[in-house]
């Protein structure tokens, strides 16, 4: 355990960061409150990770393993990691997605938007998605009806990660830059794992009985 001031506490930003450390932690359960609690009361979110402690799990893990974890970078952020196969040299290499903020989750649900990457395939260590987070996906785009007012197809957002294919973990660096490797348990950890942005696409609702 690491003894440290009050000061420390709620003063002084934290290393390379623009808040303290108790901003960051109210913003944490924050989040948890208004969008997370359900996930987090079932497990599903292991939270207090430092990113080298994610990368350390996962380096032993399958491809298509995924964790979940609190973003040491931004304010209010909640990422996901996963093990990718990069089908080029055949590797495994860990990605992390940019962290969602609420604003993000209001628009669309962390459930919602893990479950459109089929690179993500295992909740860390060994539960498959859909048992783990299952019960918090969205209807179905089937079962929303066809306007029956002005003709139109519903359509919905999905999230695409750049690069990626459907069959496989493979995620393409982009131009965002690796967020700051600055950990709250290891300030020294190096920033080995690549943070991966995601797109958001409409995508109409086809209605199967036109």
């Amino acid at each position: 355990n690491l003894m440290i001031t009050w000061s420390q506490f709620c003063k002084e930003p934290l290393p390379d960061r623009s808040f303290t450390f108790w901003e960051w932690f109210y913003a944490v359960m924050k989040l948890t409150k208004e969008d997370l609690r359900g996930m987090w009361m079932d497990g599903a979110l292991l939270g207090f990770v430092s990113r080298q402690q994610a990368e350390d799990y996962l380096q032993v893990s399958e491809p298509g393993t995924f964790l979940i974890r609190f973003s040491d970078s931004e304010l209010g952020g909640v990422t996901v990691a996963w093990m990718a196969l990069n089908e080029e040299n055949n590797q495994k290499e860990v990605s992390m997605l940019q962290p969602y903020t609420r604003k993000d989750l209001m628009i669309r649900s962390l459930a919602d938007r893990i479950h459109d990457c089929p690179q993500m395939i295992t909740l860390y260590p060994n539960l498959p998605k859909d048992q783990a987070i299952g019960k918090y996906y969205s209807s179905p785009p089937e079962t929303v009806p066809r306007n029956p007012r002005n003709g139109y197809v519903p359509h919905h957002l999905v999230n695409v990660i750049p690069g990626s294919g459907h069959s496989g973990g493979n995620c393409k660096d982009t131009s965002y830059p690796n967020t700051p490797t600055t950990s709250f348990y290891d300030p020294q950890s190096p920033p080995s794992a690549r943070n991966t942005p995601l797109s958001s696409v409409s995508a109409p609702m086809m209605d199967t009985q036109s």
